[in-house]
């Protein structure tokens, strides 16, 4: 008889321990480095021939020592680059032909992570965007209203620690295991993105408009918040205890 209790509570301690970390994996978002949105989409078909190519990353980037490739109809074609921020832009040398298939390759090492937190570097052996152009010229006609519209002028993201104390970026901050902190996200109708470089280390949660920070082991990682509107990001150095 005692030892069926004991198998029976060691079960159930079990099934509601996988039960606490699926809900703690479902709140905590962590982003290594990569390509996170594109524009033109991939495969995405009808684009425009005077377009430009973006790719955004998951992190502030850097050129590399690596190549990347424009091709269409079997051959590499002329472009100049440009990086700002997270975003890597491409544009053509002259106009796409109308009708015809390209893809963009950019190859390991191209573009490397900025922002110097040992998280990984690499995108594996290369990234490569395919896309089409329409049989008819698409910069002539009127672009949807949704390219036409102008952004509106966003604050930063800010962090401020409940109730009052405000933080500032890049300062180093301490997390006890036992005493989860509290910030207040203040990012433009919410759209933010969440990310730690060290998820051993630290738990992110969201409720409503606070960010709670809880340390799990000791040592020293990062937490950032990216406003997706206007690309700001604050990154925090911080030190569990």
């Amino acid at each position: 008889m005692k030892k069926y209790l004991i198998t029976t509570i060691t079960t159930f301690i079990l099934l509601l321990s996988s039960q606490l970390g699926s809900v703690h994996a479902a709140e905590t978002k962590v982003v290594n480095f990569g390509v996170e949105t594109t524009y033109p989409k991939y495969g995405q078909e009808s684009v425009p021939v005077d377009s430009q190519i973006t790719l955004d990353f998951t992190r502030e980037i850097e050129e590399g020592s690596g190549e990347i490739y424009l091709y269409g109809k079997g051959q590499t074609l002329p472009f100049t680059k440009s990086i700002s921020g997270d975003i890597l832009t491409i544009t053509p040398s002259q106009p796409l032909d109308k009708g015809t298939s390209y893809q963009v390759v950019v190859m390991n090492g191209a573009v490397v992570n900025a922002e110097k937190d040992n998280s990984p570097n690499g995108i594996g052996e290369k990234f490569v965007l395919s896309f089409s152009t329409p049989y008819i010229d698409l910069s002539q006609q009127q672009k949807p209203v949704t390219q036409q519209v102008t952004q509106p002028v966003t604050l930063p993201v800010t962090l401020q620690l409940v109730p009052e104390t405000a933080l500032q970026p890049a300062q180093t901050y301490t997390v006890k295991k036992e005493a989860p902190v509290t910030y207040k996200i203040n990012a433009t109708n919410g759209n933010y993105k969440l990310w730690t470089a060290n998820p051993q280390l630290v738990s992110l949660q969201v409720q409503g408009d606070n960010l709670v920070i809880k340390g799990l082991s000791a040592g020293t990682t990062q937490v950032a918040i990216k406003n997706l509107l206007n690309n700001t990001k604050v990154v925090l150095n911080v030190v569990v205890q």
